[in-house]
C-alpha cells in the first residue's frame, strides 16, 4: 500500500508481521515503477476525479474501483478495469478472487489514459474556445 495519511501507523501495527507492505509516501519514479508492476490498482475510496486510476492506467494497469465518483468516467468497465457496486472490502475483494488480469490489454489500457493527458486538455480546450468564438458574433471596436 502506497500513501500516508492519519491511519498509517494503526496500519502498520494492525497488519506487523502479515504480507502486507505499508509504503508510505514514495517518489514519483518509485510510484510509477510500482504501477507498472501491479496486477491491478485497487481504490477504495471514492474520489471526484481519481488521479491514481489514471496513472496506474498510464501504466497499462487495469483498476479495481468502487463505480462512483471519478472513476466511472476514467475506468471503463470491463475493457480498463472492473467497477464494483458495494463501497465495502467484500465488493472489492469479489473481483481479486476471479478476475484474470492478465486478460486486460495494456495497450488499450494505455489509450484510455490518455484521453486525460496533458495534450488533450489541451486540444479540447482550444477546440472549445474555438467553438465559442465561432458562435459569437462579432463586435466592432
Amino acid at each position: 500500500m502506497v500513501g500516508d495519511g492519519p491511519e498509517l501507523q494503526r496500519l502498520r501495527t494492525l497488519y506487523e508481521g502479515r504480507e502486507v507492505d505499508l509504503l508510505g509516501s514514495v517518489s514519483d519514479e518509485e510510484l510509477a515503477s510500482l504501477y507498472s508492476r501491479c496486477a491491478a490498482l485497487i481504490v477504495p475510496n471514492v474520489e471526484e476525479f481519481g488521479i491514481a486510476a489514471v496513472e496506474a492506467q498510464a501504466a497499462g494497469r487495469p483498476v479495481v474501483a468502487v463505480g462512483r465518483g471519478g472513476v466511472r468516467e476514467t475506468v471503463l468497465d470491463g475493457r480498463t478495469g472492473v467497477l464494483v457496486d458495494a463501497e465495502d472490502a467484500a465488493a472489492l475483494a469479489e473481483p481479486l478472487r476471479y478476475q484474470d488480469f492478465g486478460r486486460f490489454d495494456p495497450a488499450a489500457i494505455r489509450a484510455n489514459a490518455e484521453r486525460f493527458s496533458a495534450e488533450a486538455f489541451r486540444q479540447a480546450l482550444k477546440a472549445s474556445v474555438d467553438r465559442h468564438l465561432a458562435a459569437s458574433p462579432t463586435t466592432a471596436s
